[in-house]
């Protein structure tokens, strides 16, 4: 076909592309529409000056400033919880005396407190009714009843704090956890990732000149790029553009498209690997059908599909990857140094979005290697091209270079550290096994067999009719091995979301079914089904994760049934009680629907779920099924929820099509 058909192929391939990244691109947002289960009408909330609805500017008052500790990563928290070991007590929600039941006990001072709030209340009552002739006595009646208001309630707090010991005391924690957990759901996703690049963001001062987003794991290529989007859209209108957090705890919603302009730059980097999977299998097919069905599975890819739905690298990495790996095919074949270097930007761009695709380094020797220009021509390449590639992701990562030439560690060791602390290697066979359960969620289980028999094919036919070496395979290949030793090293007790951390291998993957179709299978009308079956049967299993960021996105999802469930539960217990709620972490959006938070007893429990210390335990389901469709182990939309008790664990509420909210 001509170059023009091969451009219109392209163009549909893109824009269908577009079609299924963002489709649910608003899903699991901050917003201000779960209020009515953080503040039931008839809760403390309402009616207490020491518990009462926080603004934005309360909020982060008493929550504590997420600038302390200079030397913390962005990702680390500001105010952890060094000792696990036993539960903590995250709201305590002491039941103090109400009104009625104080005057029951016969306090003396109480009555003639509530009678002279009575008497107030009748007189603007009274002056209401012609507000323009008594404007001034009103405003003076307003008064009046919010001072008796405030010393009937100083009353009862008196009258708690004398008969509940440390109830001042606990108030206050409530007051400080409260605002804390407030702040997240407010400000958080439901991926708990996302946030960290605001986080980074939010600590610069540019006016000062300080640009370091203490986040290395991210790097300056992802950072920089979604602030200087955050600014254009800030500029044209989009959205105000404030510096600190309590603007947006009042107003979560705005916050929430900071969310979307981010989600829309990993989606833009989609559309590039798009076309870099296209031009790969177009070099090493020769086929445009087959570089077409290469394109749609990666397109309907379940790990592509989630990752271009987050705001985080993961996709823009890979597919630098795999622009490093068509520069480096052209200089294989070509032999011209601007292709060496074309191939070593991308690898050091890669590296400068996310440190994990530091193993695209390996394309550099690789590429030297297959270049068959002697050993020390290629020597002489792969150390250029490790130094361009080196020098383009400290460019990118200038504080990097900085902290390490200067000393200042700290900032590094903190957030690397904390890197470091979420991998810890299991036994070798549980690694392998849930290695490839992992890799077979990411690409989807069809695809990932038939990349696997693919691979079989490719490794017993090692050239192909009439193509050129290009390099293509073994550079990909090698990159995708360097990234499988670490993955399955630490993937024993990982969960689904793990699976995303082996893209690039799942991508070589759907790489090798397709470049094995065109080696087996000569017929046209063959290769058309066969690769249309492929397409549809990956498609089948990305169908749910669509689903779940479209349901995610509405409030008729998994974590509002869950709400309703909770909140159904704690009306079965007596008004006065106040039943623990045992949960895994702090709480927030992603791990914890919203709960009434003036009347559960919060409390975090120590690893090992130490149910009997609890009324029942809420934690996120994390099972997955590799052979069904329906599962979506990878993704926070639409989140199943499970309630555990000492007797027994079950889903908890229901989805709105009728299905269990955890399955």
């Amino acid at each position: 076909m001509n170059a023009t058909a091969q451009r219109g192929v392209l163009i549909a391939l893109v824009l269908f592309a577009a079609a299924v990244f963002c489709t649910g691109i608003h899903w699991g947002l901050p917003s201000r529409a779960v209020d009515a289960f953080f503040f039931p009408p008839d809760s403390e909330a309402e009616n207490s000056t020491q518990a009462y609805r926080l603004t934005g500017v309360g909020i982060q008052r008493l929550a504590g400033d997420w600038e302390e500790g200079r030397g913390r990563g962005a990702d680390v928290a500001q105010h952890p919880f060094t000792d696990r070991s036993a539960p903590i007590v995250l709201l305590e929600n002491p039941a103090g005396f109400t009104v009625s039941q104080i005057l029951q006990r016969g306090d003396p001072a109480l009555p003639p407190l509530l009678a002279q709030q009575s008497q107030d209340w009748q007189r603007v009552q009274a002056l209401s009714k012609d507000p323009a002739t008594h404007a001034q006595e009103l405003r003076e009646a307003h008064g009046a009843y919010l001072q008796s208001g405030d010393a009937v309630q100083r009353e009862i707090d008196r009258y708690n704090n004398d008969r509940i010991p440390n109830l001042a005391e606990t108030i206050q924690r409530d007051s400080v956890n409260r605002a804390r957990i407030l702040r997240r759901y407010r400000l958080y996703s439901n991926q708990p990732d996302e946030m960290i690049t605001f986080r980074a963001l939010g600590r610069m001062r540019p006016r000062a000149g300080d640009f370091d987003p203490r986040l290395y794991q991210y790097g300056g290529l992802w950072i920089y790029p979604v602030g200087g989007l955050l600014e254009a859209a800030s500029f044209v209108g989009l959205f105000p553009l404030v510096h600190g957090p309590a603007y947006y705890v009042d107003h979560p919603e705005e916050f929430g498209e900071f969310y979307v302009v981010a989600r829309l730059y990993a989606a833009a980097w989609g559309l590039l690997g798009v076309w870099a999977v296209f031009a790969l299998l177009r070099r090493m097919t020769a086929s445009l059908k087959l570089a077409t069905v290469g394109a749609l599975c990666f397109i309907v890819m379940p790990a592509v599909v989630e990752l271009a739905h987050e705001a985080k690298p993961h996709l823009a990495g890979v597919t630098l990857i795999l622009l490093a790996v068509l520069a480096g095919s052209n200089y294989v074949q070509s032999g011209k140094a601007k292709w060496l270097i074309a191939a070593s930007i991308a690898c050091g761009a890669a590296a400068g979005m996310i440190l994990s695709a530091l193993a695209g380094f390996i394309v550099i020797p690789a590429m030297a290697a297959a270049g068959r220009k002697g050993p020390a021509r290629a020597i002489a390449a792969c150390i250029a091209g490790l130094l361009i590639a080196s020098a383009v992701y400290f460019i990118t990562n200038p504080y990097v270079a900085l902290h390490l030439v200067h000393g200042e560690r700290a900032v590094l060791a903190s957030n690397l550290g904390n890197g470091r602390a979420m991998y810890a290697m299991g036994s070798a066979a549980k690694s392998a096994i849930n290695s490839l359960r992992l890799i077979a969620v990411g690409a989807a289980l069809p695809l990932a067999v038939a990349g696997v028999c693919g691979l079989i094919v490719l490794a017993a036919r090692r050239s192909g009719p009439g193509q050129a070496p290009s390099g293509i395979g073994m550079m990909l290949g090698l990159a995708a091995l360097v990234v499988l030793v670490p993955f399955a090293l630490f993937a024993a007790d990982k969960s689904g979301e793990y699976a995303r951390f082996a893209l690039l291998i799942d991508v070589a993957l759907a790489m090798a079914a397709v470049v094995a179709i065109g080696r087996i299978v000569r017929r046209q009308a063959i290769q058309t089904v066969i690769g249309a079956l492929l397409v549809i049967a990956t498609a089948v299993y990305s169908a749910a994760y669509e689903r779940g960021f479209w349901r995610d996105a509405s409030t008729a999802n998994s974590r509002i049934a869950a709400a309703q469930a909770l909140d159904h539960r704690l009306q079965s217990f007596a008004p006065e009680a106040r039943p623990a709620l045992g949960v895994d972490a702090e709480p927030a959006p992603y791990c914890l629907p919203p709960v009434d938070l003036f009347r559960w007893k919060l409390v975090l429990l120590p690893p090992g779920r130490a149910r009997g210390e609890v009324d029942i335990t809420v934690v996120p389901d994390d099972a997955f099924h590799v052979w069904d469709p329906r599962s979506t182990p990878m993704s926070w939309a639409d989140k199943r929820f499970t309630e555990a008790s000492a007797l027994h664990s079950s889903p908890l509420g229901a989805a709105a099509n009728g299905a269990a909210a955890i399955e």
